[in-house]
């Protein structure tokens, strides 16, 4: 065996240049997906409005009161250890109406609402938290001022402009040209 110029033979082969070159996989079309049917459908019947508003309402209803007991837990039940044993009832109370809210109303409203209707209802749970808090329905208790009254009407008013007024249908967009 005759080294080549320069190499040691204490330098290991160029195992590269030995092997074949790797052949190269036919060139796949990216992959395509089927466009995202439309939520809910233009022929939707007449109760899905009203049936979806009120279930989206009622899951606004549901978060300020998860947020409303979760911080009277926060309030009262510093000193209680959380898992092991667990001993804060009420921050698993907030906890559970958050699941509810989150895993059962929300899919439910989308299946009956554009999702361009169901989005400014995020600002009624502000508006459901502030009363809730104002009343001291949750075991929590804040007084409203001046402002905080003007801006929830704000709120109210806006969320109710944009869900009668704003987009009825959502566009699919495409990556095509």
């Amino acid at each position: 065996q005759q080294l080549k110029q320069g190499a040691s033979p204490l330098t290991p082969p160029d195992f590269h240049q030995m092997l074949p070159p790797p052949s190269l996989p036919p060139s796949l079309p990216p992959p395509s997906l089927p466009p995202p049917p439309l939520s809910p459908p233009e022929d939707s019947p007449a109760w899905h409005q009203p049936v979806g508003i009120g279930i989206v309402l009622l899951g606004c209803l549901f978060n300020a009161a998860s947020l409303m007991i979760m911080k009277y837990s926060a309030d009262t039940e510093k000193r209680k250890t959380v898992f092991f044993p667990p001993r804060r009832p009420w921050l698993y109370l907030g906890i559970a109406l958050l699941l509810i809210s989150a895993a059962g109303l929300a899919p439910a409203a989308l299946a009956l609402l554009p999702l361009a209707m169901v989005a400014p209802f995020g600002g009624v749970t502000i508006v459901f938290s502030a009363l809730l808090a104002a009343t001291g329905v949750c075991k929590v208790r804040e007084p409203l001022s001046r402002a905080q009254i003007v801006f929830i009407l704000a709120i109210t008013a806006g969320v109710t402009l944009v869900s009668f007024f704003g987009p009825k249908e959502e566009k699919v967009i495409t990556t095509e040209m």
